[in-house]
């Protein structure tokens, strides 16, 4: 049906009356970021339309309502549901945390699955502009949610950035440690979304704010703001998180000798090749981190490679070395907790070995934790306990 694309398709929907069919479609084969547009075939013509040609996010989890279609979107660190109406125009039909899973229950009526930072995931129904919770599946479980805020501050490039603080509930002596968590991706984002493997409130705990960066190359300000990495990994993320740094210290919200970095995967990078560059920070976590590029060929994904480093390492080795944190192990100093899975593929394990075996190398304090029967995440119920137990007490250790 449509053998003249590069791209990736998704999710094929036929209209209520069969007449049409409505797609996704990506043009960039090599950027798992690049953004979805809402194509409509006539399957009698074969003619397309794009029906999203103006629209600079990327719709998922799109249905027909009749002769329009609903879809959950990221944009500015929450998701939100549109519809898109046959003449191109769109509107918001409900915003509220994000709202994962939609479902069309009848003409303009809806079931989706909400959640915040603070607020754990249950049904709501929607469609006459309130959000209506339906389900009290967490409601055995009593907590105290944490306060957050959200923060704008001037990152890279001048562009405005965008980050989420997370406070204790009961609140905190300001200034006081703060632990950044770096999304990994890249190209994903912090939205106002509940998480299970790296919940900002155990974090917290009663101890420290947490803060929550989502840095040039994130997803839902624009494809501009997402691409703007690709072949500079290192570059304005890391002045991102700085800046942010800077200002919560400014606001004075965090004391300068007590803020931790933390982060897995592109996260975990982050959080190496800053501690290459920098030594501002008071200690580390990098959970299945990539420490050196030229050895992520190792990964289950070699695509696209050349795209995020700025070149293949048989044609410009010193390109890629250049946004290696391996190549500027020079400058590690910062005590670091280095946390690896046995059956990371993605990531794989050699890349944490090898990270922690320089740390203790060049005499870093670091210490080593490895999970023989996890994989990229940390899944099972009691090894992310312990996890959380050992993350929570690095950063105690070092008064962050």
């Amino acid at each position: 049906v449509t053998p003249d694309h590069d791209g990736h398709v998704s999710r094929p929907r036929f209209s209520p009356d069969g007449s049409t069919l409505v797609y996704g479609r990506t043009e960039d084969p090599h950027f798992y970021a690049d953004r979805i547009r809402l194509i409509q075939l006539d399957p009698g013509t074969d003619e397309e339309r794009d029906l999203t040609a103006d629209l600079d996010l990327t719709p998922t989890g799109w249905s027909f309502d009749g002769d329009d279609l609903v879809f959950e979107i990221e944009s500015d660190a929450r998701q939100p549901v549109w519809r898109l109406r046959q003449d191109g125009s769109t509107e918001e039909i409900a915003r509220d945390g994000t709202l994962v899973g939609l479902a069309v229950v009848s003409p303009g009526r809806y079931v989706a699955v909400r959640s915040s930072i603070a607020r754990p995931p249950e049904l709501v129904t929607f469609g006459d502009g309130e959000v209506d919770r339906i389900t009290t599946f967490t409601d055995a479980v009593a907590f105290d949610p944490p306060a957050v805020e959200e923060v704008r501050f001037t990152g890279a490039r001048g562009d405005e950035v965008q980050m989420w603080v997370v406070t204790p509930p009961g609140g905190l002596e300001a200034p006081g440690p703060l632990a950044h968590l770096i999304h990994g991706g890249p190209h994903g984002a912090f939205t106002d979304a509940w998480q299970w493997r790296w919940h900002p409130a155990v974090f917290c705990g009663t101890d420290r704010r947490a803060a929550l960066v989502n840095f040039h190359g994130s997803t839902g300000w624009g494809q501009e703001f997402a691409s703007s990495i690709r072949g500079e990994w290192g570059d304005m993320p890391a002045a991102d998180i700085d800046a942010a740094t800077d200002r919560l210290i400014a606001d004075g919200i965090a004391d300068p000798a007590r803020v931790a970095i933390t982060g897995g995967s592109f996260g975990g990078y982050m959080v190496s090749w800053l501690i290459g560059q920098t030594d501002r920070y008071a200690c580390a976590v990098a959970h299945a981190a990539v420490t050196s590029l030229p050895n992520m060929y190792a990964s289950d994904i070699t695509s696209g490679r050349a795209d995020s480093y700025g070149a293949e390492v048989w044609t410009d080795l010193d390109r890629v070395n250049r946004w290696s944190p391996a190549a500027h192990a020079a400058g590690y100093a910062t005590p670091t907790l280095v946390i690896h899975g046995e059956r990371d593929y993605r990531v794989p394990v050699g890349q944490g070995l090898e990270f922690y075996g320089v740390l203790r190398a060049k005499g870093v304090d670091a210490r080593l934790v490895y999970y023989p029967d996890e994989n990229h995440w940390i899944l099972t119920p009691a090894n992310s306990i312990h996890w959380y137990g050992e993350v929570r007490e690095w950063l105690a250790g070092h008064g962050c």
